[in-house]
């Protein structure tokens, strides 16, 4: 699913102003998100955003917190039960 930035950012030498979200996970990414739940809320929602994404934690770092917010809320219900 495409999901247009409501604040686009610079990262490296390009702009980016959308992101595609992935629709569809694996065991894999619903259980490293749920062990990010032992280490805080803080690393569970950086872990759905690298699953969403596929962008590390440096890049995250530059996307605005309303972004991601919105963007945890719009995989949500592709993960199932992963982010309780």
């Amino acid at each position: 699913m495409l999901y247009k930035l409501q604040k686009p950012f610079d990262y490296g030498k390009k702009t980016y102003t959308e992101v595609e979200l992935r629709e569809d996970y694996l065991v894999n990414d619903v259980v490293r998100i749920q062990n990010a739940h032992d280490k805080g809320s803080g690393s569970a929602f950086l872990a759905v955003l690298t699953a969403a994404t596929g962008w590390d934690a440096t890049m995250l770092a530059a996307v605005s917190s309303v972004d991601a917010v919105e963007i945890a809320k719009a995989v949500t219900p592709f993960l199932g039960n992963g982010l309780e």
